[in-house]
């Protein structure tokens, strides 16, 4: 029998805790481990030691009960002797029973203890994984969203916020955690989403460009085969001052900019240049006695239009996104209106300046400086007149002079739709007076208050041209000279 086996089967001679022998090493320490077998080892020693004594005592017994010989009888003795040797060499076996009873007990109450305990560390286990359970640590989302010394923080906070949720707190640091993981996932789902909805956008912004496209010419075209035809347009060209231009060209802008559809408006920009078209149009005025026509030009305008495809910031949630990606702006094509005077409101008529008849009559007739008018002034763009009981010089544009001679005359005038029927018959009722009134020789009427009409008076105080009170006329001296000559005529008639 081996050691081991013969310590357990002694042990469980003593043992009264019911106390498995296997679980000795684990409830007592390696020194009273050792105890106990040696305390074992007398236990069993003195076992042994009363069998032998046991057994020789049987012996001598036995010699004394039996009618033994006298050699039998003479060993007595010696049996006796070794007797008493083995009764002196029993091993003390007190201690060693009261340690192996203390040492039992010992584990009895370890083992309990070590069984209460468990107990408690399992119901503690359930009650924190209820726990962990319920503040459900993101795992998943914290290795994605966090950075490594985040993540490792977050892990170090999981079971503080697991004491805290079992005792009824909130771990905060936990919780600020856990909010950066779930604002940075929605974050990048938002991201996810907003790119989906720029590419979606994308797509639909060239179907759109692409439709806008179609409408438009590749190449440029000839801006006058625009215009429409009006019996007022005979080849000539009238200018239209420079202020005048700039009212048109922004009304034109500001039109184009508003027929862009709204969707495209972002990423198209746009050039245009105009080509102006004005046709006369005139109404009677009588002033000083003086018929006159006051002529203006409904203006029209044809625009051609360079529309370009530019790149644009278009904002999905909290991204910007440029659309569509390209290195510079890209021609799409070319487009073509006409703006009459209507569509440019204001800016669509542009009044010219008053003329009287007596000038516009001769000029239809052919005749640079009609009777009761004088040239004043000859350039090669214009002409410039004085005019019999008018206060001012006229200067027409030599591309007028001539509009006027292609059209020939009244008739033509109202034919062309420049004057009406009713101004025309007033006209020519107007003519029909001034020209009884008017001879080669006739003396000059001078409207009342005129400059020439005071130029006049002056002359006749004794005054000449170049004198201060004539100056203070705001005449010029070319023209107070005229004046004076025209007075010396009319004196010498008199």
């Amino acid at each position: 029998m081996g050691e081991e086996e013969r310590a357990q089967r002694e042990m469980e001679n003593v043992n009264e805790t019911g106390i498995n022998p296997d679980e000795m090493k684990q409830y007592l320490t390696s020194d009273e481990m050792k105890e106990l077998t040696e305390a074992l080892d007398s236990i069993e020693n003195y076992k042994l030691a009363m069998k032998k004594l046991e057994k020789e005592t049987g012996r001598i017994q036995k010699l004394l009960d039996s009618s033994s010989s006298w050699e039998q009888l003479k060993q007595i003795g010696p049996r006796l002797d070794r007797q008493q040797s083995l009764v002196y060499d029993l091993p003390p076996v007190e201690g060693a029973r009261e340690s192996v009873m203390r040492l039992l007990g010992l584990a009895e109450v370890r083992k309990k203890k070590a069984e209460a305990e468990a107990k408690i560390r399992k119901n503690e286990a359930e009650l924190r994984e209820i726990a962990l359970k319920g503040i459900a640590p993101p795992y998943e989302d914290a290795k994605r969203y966090l950075s490594e010394e985040e993540y490792q923080e977050f892990q170090r906070s999981i079971p503080k916020a697991v004491d805290d949720y079992i005792k009824g707190y909130k771990c905060y640091y936990y919780e600020y955690l856990c909010d950066k993981i779930a604002e940075r996932k929605r974050e990048e789902l938002e991201k996810l989403q907003a790119h989906s909805d720029a590419q979606q956008y994308l797509n639909q912004l060239k179907n759109n460009v692409a439709s806008f496209k179609v409408s438009l010419f590749s190449k440029s075209k000839n801006l006058n085969s625009y215009f429409g035809k009006d019996p007022r347009y005979l080849g000539y060209n009238f200018w239209l001052p420079q202020d005048e231009k700039k009212g048109c060209e922004r009304v034109v802008g500001g039109q184009i900019k508003a027929s862009i559809p709204e969707n495209l408006r972002p990423f198209l920009s746009f050039k245009y240049r105009l080509a102006y078209r004005l046709l006369p149009h005139a109404e009677y005025s009588l002033i000083d006695d003086v018929p006159s026509l006051d002529f203006g030009f409904p203006v029209f305008v044809v625009t051609e239009i360079e529309y370009w495809l530019k790149s644009a910031q278009v904002s999905f949630g909290n991204w910007n996104f440029t659309m569509p990606t390209l290195e510079k702006p890209e021609l799409l094509g070319y487009a073509y209106k006409l703006f009459t005077s209507d569509d440019l409101n204001a800016a669509g008529y542009y009044f010219w300046q008053r003329i009287p008849c007596i000038l516009i009559q001769g000029l239809l007739q052919g005749n640079i400086e009609p009777q009761g008018t004088r040239i004043t002034k000859v350039s090669e763009n214009s002409t410039s007149y004085e005019i019999n009981g008018f206060d001012k010089e006229i200067s027409i544009p030599n591309v007028f002079s001539k509009y006027l001679k292609a059209i020939g005359s009244w008739q033509g005038l109202m034919e062309k739709g420049i004057i009406s029927s009713k101004v025309g018959e007033v006209i020519a009722k107007a003519m029909e007076r001034s020209t009884k009134e008017l001879s080669a020789l006739e003396i000059p009427k001078l409207s009342k208050g005129t400059k020439k009409a005071r130029a006049f008076q002056l002359f006749n105080e004794g005054k000449r041209p170049g004198d201060l009170e004539v100056k203070s006329l705001g005449i010029k001296p070319e023209t107070a000279y005229r004046y004076y000559q025209d007075w010396k005529k009319v004196q010498g008639s008199s």
